[in-house]
C-alpha cells in the first residue's frame, strides 16, 4: 500500500487525482490550506486524510511530511489564473516557486520515492507550436517565470541528489468540477440556459486535454520517477483547436446553438500564438498518450448532473 501527499487537493485537478488514488486504494493524505473549499472532496469524506497547512509556510508544511512520511508527493499547489485574472505578484512568486522550492527540499531530505511537479504551458511562452520539451522557454507571464523556475530548480535537485522529480507540462484541462468562470465551462453553461455569451476572437487557439489523461500521465510518471528523474514532460495532445472550432463542436456534440457573441473581448496577443504539446517524449518514454477525443470532452460536461 502506498502512502501519498497531494498538495492542491482541492483544486480543480488535484481533486480528481485524490479521486483516483482513493479508488486504487493508496493512503491519501491531502495537503489542504486552513479554511479552504473541499467542496470537490465532499463525496470522498473519511476516504482520505486531510493535512491542513499551506505551502508557502515551510514550517507547517514540514510537519505535515514528517508526519504523513509519503512515499510519492503529487505537487499542485499554485497560484494561477482564472478566468484570465492574475493573482498578485507575491503570490505567483511564494506559492509557485518559494512553496514549491520547500517542499522539493524537504522530500528530499526525507528520500521521497517520487515527486511529481505540474507546472503548464505558460513556461514556454507564445508559440506557433507545436513544442517539444527540449523547446527554448521564454515566459511573458509571471506565472510562467515562477512555473519555469520552479521546474528547473526541480531539474537540478534531481541531478544533485538523486530526488525523484518528475515535471509534468498539461496545456488546457477540460473535465467536470473546473472553475465555472472558464470557457468550456461558460460555453456549455451558455448553451444550457440559451443564454448569450460574449467572446473575442475566432482564431484563439489552445490544445485541450481531458483531466482523465492528465492523471493517467501523474500517476505514470509517479510509477517511472526514478526512470526518467528530471525530466520534463508535456501533457497535451498535438491538436490546436480554435475558438471558433471550439464553438462549432459545442454545438455539434449538445444539438444546440450557442449565441456567440464576437469581438466583445479584445484579443490579446498570446491567445492566438498559444503553443501546442508536442506529446512525443511522453508517448516514447512512459507510455502514455491522450485518448480523450474534444467531442468526447464536451459530451461528458453536457451530461454532467
Amino acid at each position: 500500500m502506498t502512502t501519498v501527499l497531494v498538495t492542491g487537493a482541492t483544486g480543480f485537478v488535484g481533486s480528481h487525482l485524490v479521486r483516483h488514488l482513493v479508488r486504487h486504494g493508496d493512503v491519501v493524505h491531502a495537503l489542504v490550506r486552513p479554511g479552504s473549499d473541499r467542496v470537490r472532496l465532499d463525496d470522498l469524506a473519511g476516504e482520505y486524510i486531510p493535512a491542513v497547512a499551506d505551502v508557502r509556510d515551510r514550517d507547517a508544511v514540514t510537519r505535515v511530511i514528517h508526519a504523513v512520511e509519503p512515499d510519492r508527493v503529487f505537487h499542485l499547489a499554485a497560484a494561477t489564473m482564472h478566468a484570465g485574472r492574475s493573482p498578485a505578484s507575491d503570490e505567483l512568486v511564494t506559492t509557485n516557486l518559494c512553496g514549491t522550492v520547500a517542499l522539493m527540499e524537504i522530500c528530499r531530505d526525507l528520500e521521497v520515492d517520487a515527486f511529481v511537479n505540474v507546472g503548464d504551458a505558460f513556461e514556454y511562452g507564445p508559440d506557433s507550436g507545436p513544442l517539444a520539451e527540449t523547446a527554448p522557454c521564454r515566459p511573458t507571464s509571471l506565472d510562467g517565470i515562477t512555473k519555469l523556475a520552479a521546474s528547473l530548480y526541480g531539474t537540478s535537485l534531481a541531478e544533485s541528489s538523486g530526488l525523484a522529480v518528475v515535471n509534468i507540462r498539461p496545456f488546457s484541462i477540460v473535465g467536470r468540477h473546473d472553475d465555472p468562470r472558464r470557457l468550456i465551462p461558460r460555453l456549455v453553461a451558455a448553451v444550457r440556459e440559451c443564454s448569450a455569451l460574449p467572446l473575442s476572437d475566432r482564431r484563439v487557439r489552445r490544445d485541450y486535454v481531458a483531466v482523465a489523461d492528465v492523471v493517467d500521465l501523474l500517476v505514470v510518471a509517479a510509477d517511472q520517477a526514478a526512470r526518467v528523474r528530471g525530466r520534463v514532460f508535456n501533457c497535451g495532445t498535438g491538436v490546436a483547436t480554435t475558438l471558433g472550432d471550439l464553438v462549432a463542436t459545442v454545438e455539434r456534440v449538445t444539438g444546440m446553438p450557442v449565441d456567440a457573441e464576437w469581438g466583445v473581448f479584445p484579443v490579446a496577443d498570446h491567445d492566438l500564438t498559444h503553443p501546442v504539446a508536442d506529446p512525443l517524449a511522453a508517448a516514447a518514454d512512459l507510455g502514455w498518450r491522450a485518448t480523450t477525443t474534444l467531442d468526447a470532452m464536451i459530451l461528458d460536461l453536457w451530461l454532467e448532473p
